[in-house]
């Protein structure tokens, strides 16, 4: 992998993990989903096991102010 391909795959990433925590701050489930693969499956521990649509309405749920 050349510098430029690091540079540009380390901004990919980056610009992932930004969306991410701006969908939980934001409270925003359409960018939240958007981070994950289709098929992709998250292990939060004892919080949260399973696919990506059902942990984002886990942490939508928690998030959202009471």
């Amino acid at each position: 992998m050349d510098a430029l391909d690091r540079l540009t795959s380390w901004q990919a990433i980056y610009d992932l993990c930004c969306d991410y925590m701006r969908a939980q701050d934001r409270l925003d489930p359409a960018l939240h989903i958007s981070v994950f693969h289709d098929d992709a499956t998250t292990d939060y521990g004892a919080g949260w096991k399973g696919d990506a649509p059902g942990f984002v309405a886990f942490a939508q749920k928690v998030l959202t102010p009471h």
